[in-house]
């Protein structure tokens, strides 16, 4: 069976929502970031999460996992099954996480960008301003359609911009300039395994939505 290494609040609760969406049998594994990791570094190096056990072996990277669970567990359709398809949905779930992802944490953690403290109050605003801005094209993206891939189910990258509107509660920062992505967000939450997973873990969009 396999295992996800996760934490609540961080870019894990992904692949936790599309694991328990899509009904794939697997243990969520709670890691204290806040806490010693040194037993946790033996399975990821780095300390981060989300890591996944395998048969195969530990899988660590948000699109990694999600594009591994996609062609491990094709009936699920996470992804697209067709190539370039396949290839939009890593696009966005690599954008995320190289765009989306860091420009929140320089409004959360401004230290982690320099040791100036006169500095900070600069680099959250601009994060603050970027992260915006990619709120903004994830509404656009879900322009007309319930899932942002399209099709009749949510994808890996639903699920994953639940992370974002995640981040957005415990923050917050209503959904309400972003109709579309709120509308994802309420999508979502109506499905029992999804809202289980939130439950689960206390997420702050239970008390925002």
């Amino acid at each position: 069976m396999l295992t996800l290494y996760y934490h609540p609040l961080a870019c894990s609760l992904g692949a936790q929502l599309a694991l328990a969406d899509a009904g794939i049998p697997h243990e969520a594994v709670y890691v204290d970031l806040a806490g010693d990791r040194s037993a946790y570094r033996q399975i990821n190096p780095l300390g981060t999460v989300p890591a996944i056990r395998t048969e195969a072996g530990v899988l660590t990277e948000t699109t990694a996992i999600h594009a591994w669970l996609a062609q491990a567990y094709p009936e699920a359709g996470l992804l697209p099954k067709d190539p370039f398809g396949f290839a939009q949905g890593v696009s966005l779930l690599a954008w995320l996480a190289a765009s989306a992802q860091p420009a929140r944490r320089q409004v959360r953690m401004p230290a982690r960008f320099t040791s100036e403290a006169a500095c900070h109050a600069q680099i959250q605003a601009t994060g603050r301003e970027l992260f915006e801005r990619c709120l903004q094209r994830i509404d656009g993206l879900l322009a007309g359609k319930d899932w942002v891939l399209g099709g009749d189910r949510p994808s890996s990258c639903d699920y994953q911009l639940m992370v974002y509107a995640n981040w957005c509660a415990l923050d917050g920062l209503a959904l309400d300039p972003w109709p579309n992505f709120r509308q994802l967000r309420d999508r979502l939450l109506q499905r029992p395994a999804v809202r289980r997973v939130l439950e689960q873990i206390d997420s702050p969009l239970l008390k925002q939505a």
